[in-house]
């Protein structure tokens, strides 16, 4: 049976009422969504395309204008109308133009593959002012797209001259050809735009009217809930498989990789020599530098070293976590005789890890919350979901971000699996889904170091789930039973892991990040409060800058008076707090501490508190010596989000007034509309083939910048 079936009969009509029957609120949904349609087609024709209707206003005259005032361009032989750049800002100048300018076009585009925009600084003359006035627009001329040659133009009375300063490289080829003063800018209809536009309403409309939205989670609509929250995550697999395509471009056969990174080719080679260390040796200058550490003593000597790489005793070590390498890129290579490419595998842990934090997310819901409204949940999925940070694994999916989707996958899996053993519920403890829970969050050990303080804090959701296991069952053997499948697991993969550290440094606890070869020198680094505050701030509390181009939010990065060396990986800033408003909700933490008993309390302090708030506040502080990146986020966002979700869903269900809970309702689907909006404006303002992305596509490039310009409607 079709989705649409299924979602028909959630709503199907009601009994009759009144001797008419109720049309099904389908019916209703499939009105208001032509009807949203309709409107969005009204908004494309006019206020969309209001450019369009700029010269309606007033009586302006077309006029044609040669280029033939310009200087740092030189004519291209045997070719008019090109011109190959001699400086880096060539100038075109449109002089005596006596007349007022309502519209401008220009006819201009760059020989240069990788020149997405060209971009044209405007300064102007007119009748309030005589000497050229530098205009804030900035044309930005996108290859494909004629639209984006018009510009509309607010000059006061008759435009004197127009002068255009050009963005390009020294020698880059460009076209010129005429400029048009009061040309008719033409419509353009979006199609895309009108159908996200329709869809949204829809969604926004379902969840404020649907009467099953309404109706508490685990009551009579389940079906509505199990349909409902599995359109939802489908979405974000599509966000996901989207994000991939848009930033991996068009690489060889990733199934057939003859070479690989760090992870996926370096260590499955030294594995299979039956060695920790990596095969290729450190070279004699490297080996032979006082102290090979100094970034900036092996650059200014040019040493040749293998960058983000572990030198110990004259040997090259990886710090990245194993867990991948021995389940998949290993045996892949064994099967195959190939690598499997890195991407592909961290695209494998996005949707799989995707999948286990929102089975985790309904566990929760089931077993603790189940007079949720089930709007309210949906809302909830949302912004857990797009603020998890997992999506900012796929911008440049490298060793990197794999180690971190592995951790990620694994951890979501093991909650899942502790929130399915019926742990801290009154059903008896599974063992079976304890077992898993602590295999999987061994796992997120072994592929992530850093979740080691997640799988501490893990031993106090277990000893809770011993004491009421023992309810249970009150035999000795029981407890054997109960023990070896929370501690087993973490007790063999812990073993591994310290043989493993034992093998490389010496030291059963020592990860080795220290003796990295990366962007400091972290056997000398000290421990500054300052660096915690820089990291805590620009992951959890940056504040959004609206911003009128696309990709509409932004943030900078404050590093508060910082005078010291702290590294920004990526160059912008959106805190988790803006990102997924419920975050807020751990301030009203205190009261309901204070409203709980002691033993309560406590109980709240252990399980939630460490898990859900002190283990990832430990680990955004412990950022200070690596610095500031986005793909971070997977390390604590989901874990406090999912915390502070629980809270606000404990808190809304003991509300008694009716008009307050519709407040917050309506409060929370404006969160879930933000969520998406500006988790969206932080991964893209990462340019594919730009700055932190390392795969380049030309098409995929071009599609990035065209879905920009259309969104900036008014530009």
């Amino acid at each position: 049976m079709g989705l649409i079936d299924k979602f028909g009969q959630l709503i199907k009509p009601t009994a009759n009422v009144g001797g008419r029957d109720k049309e099904s609120f389908f019916i209703k949904m499939l009105r208001f969504f032509c009807m949203a349609l309709s409107v969005s087609l009204i908004l494309e024709l006019i206020i969309f395309n209001y450019a369009s209707y700029i010269l309606i206003t007033g009586e302006y005259y077309e006029k044609s204008f040669l280029i033939d005032s310009v200087s740092g361009l030189k004519p291209l032989e045997g070719k008019p109308d090109y011109f190959i750049a001699t400086s880096q800002r060539p100038v075109i100048e449109l002089k005596n133009i006596n007349m007022p300018v309502r519209t401008l076009y220009v006819d201009a585009s760059s020989e240069k593959l990788d020149r997405y925009e060209l971009v044209i600084n405007l300064e102007y003359t007119d009748s309030t002012c005589s000497y050229p006035e530098f205009s804030p627009k900035k044309m930005r001329l996108v290859p494909g797209m004629e639209r984006t040659k018009y510009t509309v133009c607010h000059y006061n009375g008759n435009a004197g001259k127009i002068r255009m300063a050009l963005e390009v490289d020294r020698g880059e080829v460009l076209h010129l050809g005429r400029v048009l003063v009061n040309s008719q800018i033409p419509y353009v209809i979006s199609w895309a735009r009108i159908f996200i536009l329709a869809l949204i309403s829809l969604a926004v409309y379902t969840l404020v009217k649907a009467p099953f939205m309404r109706a508490a989670y685990g009551g009579k609509s389940k079906r509505a809930a199990s349909v409902s929250g599995s359109v939802v995550f489908i979405v974000f697999i599509v966000v996901i498989i989207g994000t991939y395509v848009l930033y991996t471009g068009t690489q060889d056969n990733p199934f057939k990789q003859e070479t690989g990174d760090q992870i996926s080719q370096e260590l499955v080679d030294a594995f299979k020599n039956r060695q920790v260390s990596l095969l290729e040796t450190p070279s004699k200058q490297l080996l032979e530098m006082d102290n090979p550490y100094d970034w900036g003593a092996r650059e200014s000597n040019n040493v040749d070293y293998k960058w983000d790489h572990l030198l110990y005793n004259g040997k090259y070590y990886s710090y990245y976590g194993i867990a991948p390498v021995l389940l998949l890129f290993l045996p892949y290579n064994l099967i195959t005789g190939y690598y499997l490419a890195s991407h592909i595998a961290c695209l494998l842990f996005a949707l799989l890890g995707a999948y286990f934090l929102s089975a985790a997310y309904f566990k929760m819901i089931d077993n603790w919350f189940k007079k949720t409204p089930l709007g309210i949940v949906l809302c909830g999925q949302v912004i857990l979901l797009m603020s998890c940070g997992i999506l900012f694994c796929l911008c440049r999916p490298m060793f990197y971000e794999v180690s971190e989707a592995a951790g990620f996958m694994f951890f979501a899996g093991g909650i899942y699996a502790l929130f399915s053993s019926n742990i801290l519920t009154n059903k008896k403890v599974r063992l079976l889904p304890i077992a898993l829970s602590s295999l999987c969050v061994a796992l997120a050990v072994l592929s992530r170091p850093t979740f080691a303080l997640y799988a501490i804090a893990m031993l106090f959701w277990f000893g809770y789930g011993f004491v009421q296991y023992k309810k249970h069952r009150s035999k000795k053997i029981d407890a054997v039973r109960y023990f070896v499948a929370a501690l087993l697991p973490l007790i063999i993969f812990g073993i591994l892991q310290m043989a493993y550290n034992y093998a490389r440094f010496g030291s059963v606890f020592d990860f080795g990040i220290q003796y990295s070869l990366t962007i400091n020198d972290f056997t000398r680094t000290d421990f500054f409060m300052h660096m915690a505050f820089v990291s805590m701030w620009n992951f959890l509390f940056a504040f959004p800058v609206i911003k009128s181009d696309f990709p509409f939010f932004t943030s900078h990065l404050e590093n508060w008076g910082l005078n010291g060396f702290f590294f920004f990986e990526t160059g912008n800033a959106f805190g988790l707090v803006w990102r997924a408003l419920p975050m807020l909700s751990f301030g009203y933490t205190p009261r309901l501490l204070r409203r709980a008993k002691s033993a309560q309390r406590l109980k709240m302090l252990l399980l939630c508190g460490i898990s859900g708030f002190a283990v990832p506040l430990l680990l955004i502080i412990s950022t200070w010596e690596s610095g500031y990146a986005l793909r971070y986020n997977v390390d604590f966002a989901w874990q406090m989000l999912l915390t502070a979700l629980a809270i606000s869903f404990f808190v809304y269900n003991r509300i008694k007034s009716e008009s307050l809970r519709r407040v917050l309702y309506t409060i929370m689907i404006g969160c879930a509309l933000f969520s998406v909006i500006s988790n969206l404006s932080l991964l893209l303002l990462h340019i594919p083939g730009v700055g932190n992305t390392i795969f380049v596509n030309r098409e995929k490039t071009l599609f990035y910048y065209r879905m920009a310009r259309t969104l900036e409607f008014w530009n």
